[in-house]
């Protein structure tokens, strides 16, 4: 059975954690993104849960075309996942 100290973060790796996080937040506040009418309309899907084919059927346009406006969304918001591209999109004030 691991000891206590080393089953919950240190102090300083949660003190570190919370000035990271507030750093990350002042910069996407300050940080202007610019998305096309296109991609801001599949961006308000990503924090349904609905997948691609499902966003797709909403939009009516094709799975392709809603998976490249996902990339092209992650690679403006600088993430990799649909995840922190909701949470980017929130700090940034897109959603």
């Amino acid at each position: 059975m691991p000891s206590p100290a080393t089953s919950a973060p240190s102090v300083t790796s949660r003190v570190f954690a919370a000035a990271y996080l507030a750093v990350a937040r002042d910069r996407w506040a300050s940080r202007q993104v610019h998305l096309t009418v296109s991609e801001i309309r599949v961006l308000t899907f990503l924090p349904s849960g609905q997948t691609a084919e499902e966003i797709a059927d909403v939009l009516s346009v094709s799975v392709n075309t809603v998976k490249t406006h996902m990339r092209t969304i992650y690679r403006k918001l600088g993430v990799g996942a649909r995840r922190d591209a909701v949470s980017a999109a929130r700090a940034a004030g897109l959603l």
